[in-house]
């Protein structure tokens, strides 16, 4: 068994040396992808081994290419004798791997001899995970509707504001402060729909969790999470103010990553969709320009 942290809103690992210098995005895309912006998730068709298209989204924080309990169970996928110990959101599960297949994502671009990690999911076929972000530099247009990625060692051209990605335990995040100038790190999860979601001991540092909000629930790649939802907080990342954020305090959270005190919390697609939004994992930054 391989212990190894993911979130569904999961953890992740990064491949840091051999890149080139950040501060830019290349021209030309290898591939593009449309995408459905719904629930605040972004889905994206993916065939396996030739199968009808099914529903993934796209998860910044999931360190293994997953598809559900369910959908593996109709394509009659095959899975190994190695488990994986998954560090989710909120849990600590164990889970087995498929035997390698290929996958068509878009309706072309082609991944092939991937194993992926079967877990239940709710309502989602299943995701694109890490991997792709560790090899491609990848843009999410929001506003488009698509996802582009780059050859990290292409030709490449200045694009946006440019912000220093900080890595821990494997995880990739980003320093946001509040509007009094208090910070913390947050674990960026395009499996997240909402704007922010904060951890359990994150909610000492921010004096507006002092309020308390009736309950609400959040959706993200392995289910819903309870927490208490702030809909108009502001943000300072990098030079950018990012004003009426919704957040959520999730003071309940036991285990996963929103029990770990080395991290605020997770930035979603609720914060992130503000944004064209280009993710160089491979050079430890992240590139934004404002949404059109």
């Amino acid at each position: 068994m391989r212990n190894i942290g993911l979130g569904l809103g999961f953890g992740g690992l990064l491949l840091a040396a051999g890149f080139p210098l950040a501060g830019a995005a290349p021209s030309k895309p290898v591939a593009e992808w449309n995408f459905k912006f719904q629930d605040n998730l972004i889905w994206i068709e993916v065939g396996v081994d030739g199968s009808r298209p099914l529903r993934f989204i796209l998860d910044s924080a999931s360190t293994h290419h997953v598809i559900s309990t369910d959908a593996a169970e109709k394509l009659g996928l095959s899975t190994g004798a190695d488990t994986v110990l998954v560090r989710r959101t909120d849990a600590v599960q164990e889970q087995s791997t498929t035997a390698p297949v290929e996958l068509k994502v878009g309706g072309a671009f082609a991944l092939k001899n991937v194993s992926l990690l079967v877990v239940p999911l709710n309502g989602i076929d299943g995701i694109i995970g890490l991997p792709v972000f560790e090899r491609y530099l990848v843009e999410i247009d929001y506003a488009g509707s698509k996802v582009r990625l780059f050859d990290p060692n292409g030709p490449r051209s200045d694009r946006g504001e440019s912000v220093k990605l900080q890595t821990r335990d494997g995880l990739c995040g980003i320093r946001l402060a509040d509007s009094t100038g208090n910070s913390g790190v947050f674990v960026l999860d395009t499996g997240c729909s909402s704007g922010l979601l904060l951890s359990r001991h994150a909610s000492s540092l921010f004096e507006f969790c002092r309020a308390y909000p009736p309950e609400a629930h959040v959706l993200y790649a392995g289910g819903d999470i309870p927490g208490r939802r702030y809909r108009q907080t502001s943000w300072q990342l990098g030079s950018q103010t990012v004003p009426g954020v919704e957040t959520v305090v999730c003071s309940k959270a036991t285990d996963g990553l929103l029990a770990d005190s080395q991290w605020a919390g997770l930035v979603g697609n609720g914060f992130l969709a503000k944004f064209k939004v280009t993710f160089d994992f491979p050079g430890h930054r992240m590139f934004l320009e404002p949404a059109k």
